[in-house]
């Protein structure tokens, strides 16, 4: 026979009331609220700045990042050097180009990067860029005539162009030039200076017309001198 027994002393009460409320309810210490507590002032201070220099340093990357690539596959900054874009261009103006997606199109200033002779003594060789303007574009016959008055007038499949950009009319001829009337290839272009008479362009024998690979872009804008900031064209 089971015999049950009842502890009704008082502690018996309380030691199970205990003992069910520890069950129930872990053990927390009590110092724990569930919130943090506030750090130092020291460390509180320290810890905004290395998150706000963090978040500095984080938007200065990416900004670079973005001219890095804009600067590679948008646009490139160029300068002038020498006179014969007079006068639609100065020695010493910096230029934006760009290349992507470019199409030649008559009329366009374009910088050519290709290796050509020097006219001096030396018969150097040189690859530094130019700068010219596109005058003809595959297909079409160019033709430099000499007019009664001693200018030379410039032709495009027969018909007398009107070049209100150049500097003066041509009168200075090269004596070793392409021959004309000279059919521009595919793939390339036919480029002269705006100021023809002192220009080293695709007249001359050791230039010639230029592969559509040698051009590095077309000049977009101008962004000096501050007071000519635009479309050189546009003036």
């Amino acid at each position: 026979m089971n015999e049950y027994y009842h502890d009704d002393r008082p502690e018996a009460g309380l030691e199970e009331e205990a003992f069910l409320k520890s069950v129930s309810e872990p053990d927390t210490p009590e110092n724990v609220t569930g919130e943090d507590e506030p750090l130092p002032k020291g460390k509180s201070a320290r810890r905004s700045f290395y998150s706000g220099f963090f978040d500095w340093a984080d938007s200065l990357v990416v900004t670079v990042f973005c001219i890095v690539l804009i600067f590679t596959f948008v646009v490139r900054l160029v300068g002038v050097d020498g006179s014969s874009m007079r006068e639609t261009l100065h020695d010493q103006d910096r230029l934006f180009i760009s290349g992507l997606f470019y199409t030649p199109s008559v009329g366009d200033i374009v910088v050519v990067s290709r290796d050509y002779l020097v006219l001096d003594s030396q018969h150097r060789t040189s690859n530094k860029p130019i700068i010219k303007r596109v005058v003809a574009v595959a297909g079409q016959q160019v033709d430099i005539r000499e007019e009664q008055n001693g200018e030379y007038a410039f032709y495009i499949d027969g018909v007398k162009q009107q070049e209100n950009y150049i500097k003066e009319p041509m009168r200075k001829y090269y004596t070793k030039t392409v021959e004309f009337p000279y059919t521009v290839s595919d793939g390339c272009v036919f480029v002269m200076g705006d100021n023809r008479n002192d220009s080293h362009d695709s007249r001359a024998y050791d230039v010639g017309e230029i592969d559509n690979r040698y051009i590095l872009g077309r000049v977009v804008l101008r962004v000096f001198p501050f007071d000519k900031i635009g479309d050189p064209d546009n003036e």
